[in-house]
């Protein structure tokens, strides 16, 4: 007639546990959802960022332009002034590291020794001391 109760008391610790998990499942929601604003907001602000710089790319394109083309008329005095420049170079010798820091190669001039030895080489009248 009386039947016992089959069921368990729920104890205060899976309680707790259950308590835990909805608490984290609703931290991780919150989360994911800042997630989608956050990564919304960036896209929109690239978005904008890429549209501006477009805007402002036509607007320099011609100058650029202008400019490029002034270069490639004056590239030939550029190549007289550099080839001036080595000259110099090669005539004096402390010109030569503003050359080198502007990477500016000296040639040697042509009929010239290209033995490094040959040019330190003593002339054969010299005496020792």
């Amino acid at each position: 007639m009386n039947e016992p109760e089959t069921t368990t008391p729920v104890r205060p610790d899976v309680e707790e546990l259950k308590e835990t998990c909805a608490a984290l499942r609703h931290q991780a929601t919150t989360l994911l959802l800042a997630l989608i604003v956050v990564s919304g907001t960036l896209t929109v602000h690239l978005g904008l960022q890429a549209r501006r710089t477009g805007r402002d790319l036509e607007v320099i394109r011609p100058q650029a332009n202008q400019m490029m083309e002034y270069s490639k008329r004056e590239e030939p005095q550029i190549a007289d002034f550099v080839v001036k420049l080595t000259e110099f170079g090669r005539t004096h010798p402390d010109f030569q590291p503003i050359l080198s820091r502007f990477k500016i190669q000296i040639t040697p001039p042509p009929g010239a020794a290209t033995n490094p030895a040959a040019s330190t080489a003593k002339p054969a009248g010299a005496s020792k001391k």
